[in-house]
This record gives structure tokens, C-alpha cells and sequence, in this order.
């Protein structure tokens, strides 16, 4: 008798624990779209993830649409890259569900180095980098901006033959010139060292004068002197 009890008491303690585990693991399908919240153009290619560890459950469709099957309860996670992630707690009922992803705006902190096409924070560069600030050349009476970064980076060298205002002078960094050869037999010179300059995101190149108004080279208009005032 005792051993049929206990027998019934595992039965019903196994059916309950089922009935619970069945109860936690209920599955609903969630609907509904991701947009661009500046926009509203479909976020084709964003992926919905749930579950711990998350997991990707749905991606959205061309339309905007997406179609995920996730726990009852579960909390969805919208990502997109370069938009801000989006987390949603499920509510009892709710199967629908319609997001706007928004775009990061992600800002540099500190001083900024551009090489090639890649644009970092100077504390992550392994390079040499130089930058010279506004306060360090204010309230220095010269003729030529160029002369205020005379002495301020190491490997530039700038040598000013005239004194008139704006006149551009001749700068290097790092010697002369390169290893690089340009052009072949009689015609090839070795490639100068003097910088590009790039004001206001318009590269200009130091080494030809006509850029800046003149018809043969010569000492022309040096770039610095186009920055507004």
C-alpha cells in the first residue's frame, strides 16, 4: 500500500512539473516592421535576436516585415548597424510589434588623425601625428601663416624667400624628397616631401601654383592663406 502511494505521489508530481514546464516554454508568433525613424524606408538586412544567450530569431524582409516565433514574455533585441540597438519586454498578449531604429550618431572624442580613408582619434594611432592648436599660434605677428608652424613639428622645414603677405614659402617634411621616382628616363624626378592640404575637406597641392591663380610656377599663394579669417 505504501508503495503505490508513493508511486501516485511521483506520477502527479511528474504530471505537475510538466504541466509547469510546459506553461514557461509557450511559444507565440510576433509580427510587424522596422523602419528608419528619420526616414521610414524599410531596415532591410535588420536582424531581431531573444533568448539568453541572445539569439538571432527573425531578419526583416524587403517590405520592412519580419515574422518571429519567441517565448512568451521574451525581451527583443532590433539591431542594424550604425543605428542605435532597440530592446522590447513583451507584454501578455501583445503580437505585434512595430519599431523605429534610429541612426548612432557617434562623434569622435578628442583630436581627430585622417590617413587614407580612415579616420581615428589620435590615442589609437600608431603613427607620428602632430597637431597644433589654435592657442599656440595666436597673437604671433608674421606675414605668413606658414611661419607660425616653423619650430612646431618636428621634420618640417619651412623657408620663406619673400616676405609679402600670403606668399607661399617652400615646405618639406622629412628631408627634400622620397625614394619614390615619378615619370622615366629624362623626364623622372624623385617625388617632393611638401605636404597636402586639405582645408575645409578641398585638397589643394602646394606644388602647383596655377591651382591658385597663376599661370607658370613660381612662388604663388600658399594654401594656408585661403583660411577664412
Amino acid at each position: 500500500m505504501r508503495k503505490r502511494i508513493i508511486l501516485l505521489s511521483i506520477f502527479f508530481s511528474c504530471i505537475f512539473l510538466c504541466k509547469d514546464l510546459m506553461a514557461q516554454t509557450k511559444k507565440v508568433t510576433i509580427r510587424g516592421t522596422v523602419t528608419d525613424a528619420a526616414s521610414n524606408e524599410p531596415m532591410v538586412g535588420a536582424y531581431i535576436s531573444a533568448g539568453v544567450p541572445l539569439k538571432v530569431v527573425a531578419d526583416v524582409k524587403a517590405n520592412g516585415s519580419y515574422t518571429a516565433v519567441v517565448d512568451e514574455g521574451a525581451t527583443l533585441t532590433f539591431s542594424y548597424v550604425s543605428y542605435d540597438t532597440q530592446t522590447i519586454k513583451l507584454k501578455a498578449g501583445q503580437l505585434i510589434v512595430n519599431v523605429r531604429l534610429k541612426e548612432t550618431q557617434n562623434t569622435l572624442g578628442g583630436d581627430v588623425v585622417i590617413r587614407g580613408y580612415v579616420k581615428r582619434t589620435r590615442e589609437t594611432t600608431t603613427g607620428s601625428s602632430f597637431i597644433v592648436s589654435g592657442k599656440e599660434v595666436q597673437d604671433v605677428p608674421v606675414g605668413n601663416v606658414e611661419q607660425l608652424l616653423q619650430g612646431k613639428v618636428a621634420g618640417l622645414n619651412i623657408q620663406n624667400n619673400t616676405g609679402a603677405p600670403g606668399m607661399r614659402g617652400s615646405t618639406n617634411i622629412r628631408g627634400l624628397s622620397t625614394i619614390s621616382v615619378t615619370g622615366t628616363g629624362e623626364s623622372a624626378y624623385l617625388q617632393p616631401t611638401s605636404p597636402l592640404y586639405v582645408i575645409d575637406g578641398v585638397p589643394m597641392d602646394a606644388d602647383k601654383a596655377s591651382e591658385f591663380g597663376f599661370d607658370q610656377q613660381g612662388p604663388g599663394v600658399s594654401p594656408l592663406s585661403m583660411i577664412p579669417q
